[in-house]
Protein backbone atom coordinates (compact mmCIF):
# COMPACT_ATOMS: atom_id res chain seq x y z
CA UNK A 1 0.00 0.00 0.00
CA UNK A 2 1.12 3.57 -0.72
CA UNK A 3 1.10 4.85 2.84
CA UNK A 4 2.56 8.18 1.72
CA UNK A 5 -0.74 8.94 -0.09
CA UNK A 6 -2.84 8.75 3.06
CA UNK A 7 -4.63 11.98 3.94
CA UNK A 8 -5.67 11.00 7.49
CA UNK A 9 -3.81 9.29 10.29
CA UNK A 10 -4.11 5.52 10.50
CA UNK A 11 -5.27 5.76 14.13
CA UNK A 12 -8.24 7.95 13.14
CA UNK A 13 -9.06 5.68 10.21
CA UNK A 14 -9.13 2.60 12.43
CA UNK A 15 -11.31 4.40 14.99
CA UNK A 16 -13.84 5.34 12.30
CA UNK A 17 -13.92 1.80 10.91
CA UNK A 18 -14.43 0.41 14.42
CA UNK A 19 -17.36 2.76 14.99
CA UNK A 20 -18.89 1.80 11.65
CA UNK A 21 -18.62 -1.85 12.65
CA UNK A 22 -20.39 -1.16 15.95
CA UNK A 23 -23.21 0.67 14.15
CA UNK A 24 -23.68 -1.95 11.44
CA UNK A 25 -27.23 -3.37 11.38
CA UNK A 26 -27.40 -7.07 10.60
CA UNK A 27 -29.78 -8.17 7.87
CA UNK A 28 -32.18 -11.10 7.88
CA UNK A 29 -32.26 -14.03 5.46
CA UNK A 30 -33.94 -11.83 2.85
CA UNK A 31 -31.28 -9.17 3.13
CA UNK A 32 -33.58 -6.74 4.94
CA UNK A 33 -32.41 -4.73 7.99
CA UNK A 34 -34.41 -4.60 11.21
CA UNK A 35 -36.89 -1.73 10.80
CA UNK A 36 -37.18 -1.26 14.55
CA UNK A 37 -33.42 -0.99 14.92
CA UNK A 38 -33.16 1.41 11.98
CA UNK A 39 -35.80 3.62 13.58
CA UNK A 40 -33.81 3.81 16.81
CA UNK A 41 -30.97 5.35 14.81
CA UNK A 42 -33.33 8.07 13.64
CA UNK A 43 -34.78 9.04 17.00
CA UNK A 44 -34.96 12.77 17.75
CA UNK A 45 -32.06 13.94 19.89
CA UNK A 46 -34.32 15.87 22.26
CA UNK A 47 -37.67 14.98 23.76
CA UNK A 48 -39.83 17.35 21.68
CA UNK A 49 -37.59 17.85 18.64
CA UNK A 50 -39.61 18.62 15.52
CA UNK A 51 -42.79 19.42 17.48
CA UNK A 52 -42.05 23.04 18.48
CA UNK A 53 -43.26 25.81 16.16
CA UNK A 54 -43.08 29.60 16.16
CA UNK A 55 -46.50 31.26 16.49
CA UNK A 56 -45.31 34.26 14.46
CA UNK A 57 -44.14 32.53 11.28
CA UNK A 58 -44.98 28.84 11.64
CA UNK A 59 -41.33 27.86 11.40
CA UNK A 60 -39.66 25.40 13.70
CA UNK A 61 -37.67 26.06 16.85
CA UNK A 62 -34.12 24.69 16.89
CA UNK A 63 -31.02 24.80 19.06
CA UNK A 64 -29.16 28.09 19.08
CA UNK A 65 -26.84 27.05 21.89
CA UNK A 66 -26.26 24.06 24.13
CA UNK A 67 -29.21 25.06 26.33
CA UNK A 68 -31.41 27.46 24.33
CA UNK A 69 -33.81 27.00 21.43
CA UNK A 70 -35.18 29.78 19.22
CA UNK A 71 -37.07 30.44 16.00
CA UNK A 72 -35.06 29.01 13.09
CA UNK A 73 -36.61 31.38 10.57
CA UNK A 74 -35.66 34.47 12.60
CA UNK A 75 -32.03 33.38 12.80
CA UNK A 76 -31.46 31.69 9.46
CA UNK A 77 -33.59 33.82 7.14
CA UNK A 78 -34.29 36.99 9.06
CA UNK A 79 -37.92 37.02 7.90
CA UNK A 80 -39.39 36.57 11.39
CA UNK A 81 -39.18 39.10 14.22
CA UNK A 82 -39.42 36.53 17.01
CA UNK A 83 -36.05 36.66 18.79
CA UNK A 84 -37.28 35.38 22.16
CA UNK A 85 -35.56 32.17 23.22
CA UNK A 86 -36.40 29.54 25.81
CA UNK A 87 -34.27 27.04 27.67
CA UNK A 88 -34.82 23.52 26.36
CA UNK A 89 -35.03 22.04 29.85
CA UNK A 90 -37.64 24.65 30.85
CA UNK A 91 -39.76 23.82 27.79
CA UNK A 92 -39.59 20.09 28.45
CA UNK A 93 -40.34 20.54 32.16
CA UNK A 94 -43.39 22.74 31.52
CA UNK A 95 -44.81 20.48 28.83
CA UNK A 96 -44.21 17.28 30.79
CA UNK A 97 -45.81 18.78 33.89
CA UNK A 98 -48.83 19.82 31.85
CA UNK A 99 -49.11 16.39 30.26
CA UNK A 100 -49.17 14.87 33.73
CA UNK A 101 -51.65 17.25 35.29
CA UNK A 102 -53.67 19.25 32.76
CA UNK A 103 -54.04 17.45 29.43
CA UNK A 104 -57.27 15.75 30.44
CA UNK A 105 -59.36 17.56 33.01
CA UNK A 106 -61.96 15.09 34.40
CA UNK A 107 -64.83 17.54 33.79
CA UNK A 108 -63.78 18.25 30.21
CA UNK A 109 -63.17 14.57 29.57
CA UNK A 110 -66.62 13.72 30.91
CA UNK A 111 -68.09 16.17 28.39
CA UNK A 112 -66.06 14.53 25.65
CA UNK A 113 -67.34 11.12 26.72
CA UNK A 114 -70.91 12.37 26.34
CA UNK A 115 -70.17 13.72 22.85
CA UNK A 116 -68.30 10.53 21.99
CA UNK A 117 -71.21 8.37 23.13
CA UNK A 118 -73.72 10.41 21.10
CA UNK A 119 -71.53 10.18 18.01
CA UNK A 120 -71.03 6.44 18.49
CA UNK A 121 -74.75 5.90 18.89
CA UNK A 122 -75.34 7.78 15.65
CA UNK A 123 -72.67 5.77 13.84
CA UNK A 124 -74.03 2.52 15.27
CA UNK A 125 -77.53 3.38 14.01
CA UNK A 126 -76.15 4.21 10.57
CA UNK A 127 -74.06 1.04 10.51
CA UNK A 128 -77.00 -1.08 11.65
CA UNK A 129 -79.24 0.47 9.00
CA UNK A 130 -76.62 -0.23 6.31
CA UNK A 131 -76.20 -3.80 7.51
CA UNK A 132 -79.96 -4.39 7.59
CA UNK A 133 -80.28 -2.94 4.08
CA UNK A 134 -77.47 -5.16 2.77
CA UNK A 135 -78.96 -8.29 4.33
CA UNK A 136 -82.40 -7.44 2.91
CA UNK A 137 -80.92 -6.89 -0.57
CA UNK A 138 -79.13 -10.25 -0.42
CA UNK A 139 -82.49 -11.84 0.36
CA UNK A 140 -84.05 -10.16 -2.68
CA UNK A 141 -81.15 -11.31 -4.88
CA UNK A 142 -81.60 -14.89 -3.68
CA UNK A 143 -85.28 -14.75 -4.63
CA UNK A 144 -84.50 -13.18 -8.00
CA UNK A 145 -81.93 -15.89 -8.76
CA UNK A 146 -84.51 -18.55 -7.93
CA UNK A 147 -87.11 -16.82 -10.12
CA UNK A 148 -84.67 -16.73 -13.05
CA UNK A 149 -84.00 -20.43 -12.67
CA UNK A 150 -87.71 -21.22 -12.53
CA UNK A 151 -88.34 -19.20 -15.71
CA UNK A 152 -85.47 -20.93 -17.48
CA UNK A 153 -86.74 -24.36 -16.51
CA UNK A 154 -90.16 -23.39 -17.87
CA UNK A 155 -88.38 -22.26 -21.06
CA UNK A 156 -89.79 -18.76 -20.54
CA UNK A 157 -86.37 -17.11 -20.93
CA UNK A 158 -83.16 -18.00 -22.76
CA UNK A 159 -79.90 -19.24 -21.29
CA UNK A 160 -78.20 -16.03 -22.42
CA UNK A 161 -80.68 -13.98 -20.41
CA UNK A 162 -80.12 -16.14 -17.33
CA UNK A 163 -76.34 -15.89 -17.73
CA UNK A 164 -76.34 -12.12 -18.19
CA UNK A 165 -78.82 -11.30 -15.45
CA UNK A 166 -77.49 -13.98 -13.11
CA UNK A 167 -73.93 -12.66 -13.49
CA UNK A 168 -74.95 -9.16 -12.41
CA UNK A 169 -76.88 -10.53 -9.43
CA UNK A 170 -73.95 -12.72 -8.39
CA UNK A 171 -71.52 -9.79 -8.58
CA UNK A 172 -73.82 -7.57 -6.52
CA UNK A 173 -74.31 -10.27 -3.88
CA UNK A 174 -70.55 -10.75 -3.58
CA UNK A 175 -70.16 -7.00 -3.10
CA UNK A 176 -72.75 -7.00 -0.33
CA UNK A 177 -71.22 -10.02 1.41
CA UNK A 178 -67.80 -8.38 1.35
CA UNK A 179 -69.34 -5.28 2.92
CA UNK A 180 -70.92 -7.35 5.69
CA UNK A 181 -67.69 -9.27 6.29
CA UNK A 182 -65.81 -6.00 6.77
CA UNK A 183 -68.38 -4.28 8.96
CA UNK A 184 -66.60 -2.80 11.98
CA UNK A 185 -67.31 -3.90 15.51
CA UNK A 186 -68.75 -1.12 17.71
CA UNK A 187 -65.94 0.91 19.32
CA UNK A 188 -65.48 0.70 23.10
CA UNK A 189 -67.44 3.03 25.34
CA UNK A 190 -65.28 5.56 27.17
CA UNK A 191 -65.48 6.37 30.84
CA UNK A 192 -64.55 9.64 32.61
CA UNK A 193 -62.16 7.68 34.85
CA UNK A 194 -59.88 7.33 31.81
CA UNK A 195 -58.66 10.87 32.53
CA UNK A 196 -57.22 9.72 35.86
CA UNK A 197 -55.82 6.60 34.21
CA UNK A 198 -54.14 8.76 31.56
CA UNK A 199 -52.39 10.91 34.17
CA UNK A 200 -51.25 7.77 35.98
CA UNK A 201 -49.76 6.37 32.76
CA UNK A 202 -47.98 9.62 31.92
CA UNK A 203 -46.58 9.78 35.47
CA UNK A 204 -45.16 6.30 34.94
CA UNK A 205 -43.59 7.39 31.68
CA UNK A 206 -42.19 10.52 33.30
CA UNK A 207 -40.57 8.44 36.03
CA UNK A 208 -39.18 6.07 33.40
CA UNK A 209 -37.43 9.04 31.77
CA UNK A 210 -35.36 9.30 34.95
CA UNK A 211 -34.38 5.62 34.72
CA UNK A 212 -30.78 4.54 34.27
CA UNK A 213 -31.72 2.29 31.35
CA UNK A 214 -31.21 4.12 28.03
CA UNK A 215 -33.56 1.69 26.28
CA UNK A 216 -36.39 2.36 28.74
CA UNK A 217 -35.86 6.13 28.58
CA UNK A 218 -35.97 6.11 24.79
CA UNK A 219 -39.11 3.99 24.78
CA UNK A 220 -40.86 6.28 27.28
CA UNK A 221 -39.83 9.36 25.29
CA UNK A 222 -41.22 7.85 22.09
CA UNK A 223 -44.60 7.28 23.73
CA UNK A 224 -44.71 10.78 25.22
CA UNK A 225 -43.98 12.27 21.80
CA UNK A 226 -46.99 10.47 20.34
CA UNK A 227 -49.24 12.35 22.79
CA UNK A 228 -48.22 15.76 21.43
CA UNK A 229 -49.41 16.98 18.04
CA UNK A 230 -47.52 20.24 18.17
CA UNK A 231 -46.16 22.84 20.59
CA UNK A 232 -46.71 26.48 19.62
CA UNK A 233 -44.30 29.00 21.16
CA UNK A 234 -45.53 32.61 21.32
CA UNK A 235 -43.36 35.54 22.47
CA UNK A 236 -45.15 37.74 25.02
CA UNK A 237 -43.49 40.55 26.97
CA UNK A 238 -40.04 39.01 26.70
CA UNK A 239 -41.10 35.51 27.66
CA UNK A 240 -42.55 32.48 25.89
CA UNK A 241 -46.13 31.28 26.17
CA UNK A 242 -46.57 27.62 25.31
CA UNK A 243 -49.65 26.17 23.65
CA UNK A 244 -49.78 22.39 23.45
CA UNK A 245 -52.13 20.42 21.22
CA UNK A 246 -52.40 16.79 22.14
CA UNK A 247 -53.09 13.80 19.92
CA UNK A 248 -56.49 12.74 21.24
CA UNK A 249 -56.27 9.32 19.59
CA UNK A 250 -52.95 8.64 21.31
CA UNK A 251 -54.22 9.94 24.63
CA UNK A 252 -57.29 7.73 24.59
CA UNK A 253 -55.26 4.69 23.60
CA UNK A 254 -52.70 5.29 26.32
CA UNK A 255 -55.53 5.69 28.82
CA UNK A 256 -56.82 2.25 27.88
CA UNK A 257 -53.46 0.49 28.26
CA UNK A 258 -53.56 -1.86 31.25
CA UNK A 259 -50.30 -3.79 31.13
CA UNK A 260 -47.52 -2.02 29.28
CA UNK A 261 -47.97 1.79 29.04
CA UNK A 262 -45.01 2.02 26.69
CA UNK A 263 -46.57 -0.34 24.15
CA UNK A 264 -48.68 2.26 22.42
CA UNK A 265 -50.71 1.09 19.44
CA UNK A 266 -53.28 3.68 18.44
CA UNK A 267 -56.59 2.06 17.50
CA UNK A 268 -58.12 2.89 14.13
CA UNK A 269 -61.55 3.30 15.69
CA UNK A 270 -60.31 6.04 18.00
CA UNK A 271 -58.55 7.72 15.08
CA UNK A 272 -61.81 7.73 13.19
CA UNK A 273 -63.59 9.44 16.06
CA UNK A 274 -60.79 11.93 16.62
CA UNK A 275 -61.03 12.89 12.97
CA UNK A 276 -64.80 13.27 12.92
CA UNK A 277 -65.12 16.77 14.28
CA UNK A 278 -63.39 16.38 17.63
CA UNK A 279 -60.65 18.93 18.18
CA UNK A 280 -57.34 17.75 19.69
CA UNK A 281 -56.97 18.39 23.41
CA UNK A 282 -55.27 21.76 23.84
CA UNK A 283 -54.05 23.98 26.67
CA UNK A 284 -51.78 26.96 27.30
CA UNK A 285 -48.94 26.90 29.81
Amino acid sequence: MASELRIIEDELWQAVKARQARNTIDRDDKGEPSVALVNTRRRPKYLFSGLTKCACCGGGYSAISATLIGCSTARNKGTCDNRVNIRRDELESRVLDALRTRMLDPTIFAEFCDAYTQEMNRLRMEARANIDAAEAEIGRIDREEQRLMDLYLKEAISLDTVTERGGKLKARKLELKNFLAGADEPPPVLHPAMARQYRHRVQQLYETLQDDSEEQRVEAADVLRTLVEDIILTPADGRIEIDVRGDLAGILTLSAQKQNPAALATGSQVKMVAGAGFEPAAFRL
